[in-house]
């Protein structure tokens, strides 16, 4: 696909995508959130229509940007079903599954993270243990998105010889015990206890699941940069309205260079991360090492999304501290993402290191 088609290609996308979040912001399941993305084909787009096998980072970018600030379920359904399913397609040899997902029109979920084992992956501790039927698991993961809603998790778990390797597991099994987490961001998030629960294939070969894991992420991190847009592109476009429509002194609070200087300062930082977070995912489409662009795509972007909702609620003013203002769940639910799919403290470590091995960054980037 040339230049022109693939730009085309883009725009037709976001267009769906903002027509989709706007259209369908007041429904807050997250089952039936992903049933409309496969409803209108933005799931099948970004995770299955790809010729290279793997998910369109570019679509997941700009989908997650449409979508994360009005319709917050749509991009959590979207994201998080995307890293549970990426490990499959980086595989291969799970097509049944991945048909069966789509077929339900259903959410798949990634658990990696465990009590002790958050940016250090390699740390986790949850077994599978091998019996004359295949794997069953024992342990506990944490902070798992959409662990009660998926139809199937990707589970990182150690074998017998201490090797981490990836399972296919379905969720509906009576050993598999999921506790909600309640979060600042208000999404599905769950603790999963395995008691000998079954697996239903290994995702990959034996002893590959970090590098599997390791490389959804890679994928996804610069996503997280258009969530964090995203969220800071409502608190935007609800600053701009306040500021145009409240008044003190006999005047718009809009004409205050207070007020202009927040809302210049959102927009600035959002469209420098925009532009990073595009580039990143355009080189992971064409197949290119971007592991630091994705890292300050996170970064940015996360961090943009941050300041602009923290504008809106300083421009908002006293109602933009109530709990039920729009405000300040956006702010709220943009502290999250600077967490999760490594922090940005991690993203920074990992940036300064392939700085520290460059002698002109800008060139090398």
């Amino acid at each position: 696909m040339d230049g022109y088609a693939e730009r085309g290609r883009e725009r037709a996308f976001w267009a769906r995508s903002r027509d989709l979040a706007s259209r369908a912001s007041d429904v807050h399941d997250v089952r039936a959130a992903g049933r409309l993305l496969w409803d209108h084909g933005i799931m099948h787009e970004v995770l299955l229509a790809n010729p290279t096998g793997k998910p369109w980072c570019t679509g997941l970018a700009i989908a997650r940007e449409a979508m994360a600030g009005p319709w917050p379920e749509g991009d959590l359904a979207l994201s998080v079903t995307g890293l549970g399913v990426t490990p499959l397609l980086l595989a291969g040899g799970l097509q049944s599954s991945l048909d069966e997902i789509a077929a339900q029109k259903a959410l798949a979920a990634f658990a990696l993270t465990e009590p002790d084992a958050g940016s250090d992956a390699a740390a986790l501790t949850t077994r599978a243990v091998r019996d004359g039927r295949g794997y069953q698991l024992h342990g506990v993961k944490r902070f798992i998105s959409l662990g009660d809603e998926a139809l199937f998790l990707t589970v990182f778990a150690r074998t017998g010889e201490g090797n981490i390797t990836a399972f296919l597991v379905r969720r509906a099994q009576p050993e598999i015990q999921t506790t909600m987490l309640e979060n600042a961001g208000g999404e599905a998030l769950y603790s999963i206890e395995f008691d000998g629960a079954r697996t239903e294939a290994i995702v990959g070969l034996e002893g590959e699941g970090l590098r599997l894991a390791l490389t959804t992420l890679g994928f996804f991190r610069a996503s997280v940069g258009a969530q964090g847009i995203g969220i800071g592109r409502q608190a935007l476009r609800l600053a701009l309205a306040r500021a145009a429509s409240r008044r003190q002194f006999n005047r718009s609070i809009g004409s205050f260079g207070e007020v202009q200087s927040l809302l210049v300062e959102s927009y600035l930082a959002l469209l420098t991360a925009r532009s990073v977070v595009r580039d990143a995912a355009d080189r992971l489409d064409a197949g290119e090492e971007a592991s630091q662009l994705s890292s300050a795509a996170k970064i940015l972007g996360t961090e943009a999304g941050s300041r602009a909702a923290d504008a809106a609620v300083a421009i908002f003013g006293g109602e933009g501290v109530l709990r039920d203002g729009p405000v300040f769940r956006l702010l709220e639910r943009s502290r999250a993402p600077r967490i999760y799919e490594g922090a940005n403290e991690l993203q920074r470590h990992l940036v300064a290191r392939w700085l520290l091995r460059q002698t002109d960054p800008l060139e090398e980037a």
